[in-house]
């Protein structure tokens, strides 16, 4: 089942819809999804659904990323896990 953003208005509803989708599909529970992204958006979606968070990237996203906890690995940062 695809699920894309024309058939929702916020970024809640599409990552919420892509979780329903993918729990109907494979079975699972919400709360052992845990969310990847490279963006602010990415992170503050899945701190509005309550859902663990790890952010990745490279320049700004890793910076914009840190500035909100991440840790630093090499040349890539990541995003301690967030539950909310």
């Amino acid at each position: 089942m695809l699920v894309t953003a024309s058939e929702h208005v916020t970024r809640e509803e599409i990552v919420t819809a892509a979780i329903m989708a993918a729990i109907s599909r494979h079975g699972g529970s919400p709360d052992r999804i845990v969310s990847v992204g490279d963006g602010l958006w990415d992170l503050k979606t899945a701190e509005a659904l309550g859902l663990s968070f790890l952010g990745i990237g490279t320049g700004e996203n890793a910076l914009v990323l840190s500035d909100r906890g991440g840790l630093a690995w090499k040349r890539i940062r990541l995003m301690r896990f967030v539950r909310t």
